[in-house]
């Protein structure tokens, strides 16, 4: 599993949102998963509708990771628009 992680993040240069379900309960292996970059950890047997709960959760974190990516390009067009000086015609 740890290798997994690290080829995705290192090799390949990615940065995807990990959501990691195993049968491995031990704390030392959940602690390495996220110490190596997986986002969260859900140990089997699954309830559904926490597992709903964790995949909406990363899904959000997408969404505002976006959002804010998209608002501090467009706060940075605008300040550089606004160090220009417009000059108006006579």
């Amino acid at each position: 599993m740890g290798e997994l992680i690290q080829i995705v993040i290192e090799k390949l240069q990615l940065k995807p949102h990990i959501l990691i379900v195993s049968t491995n309960d031990s704390e030392e292996k959940i602690v390495y998963a996220l110490l190596l970059g997986a986002n969260d950890y859900v140990v089997k047997p699954i309830r559904n509708t926490e597992l709903q709960a964790r995949i909406t959760v990363l899904l959000r974190d997408i969404h505002n990771k976006f959002i804010t990516k998209i608002w501090l390009l467009a706060f940075s067009w605008v300040k550089k628009i606004n160090s220009f000086t417009w000059i108006t015609p006579p």
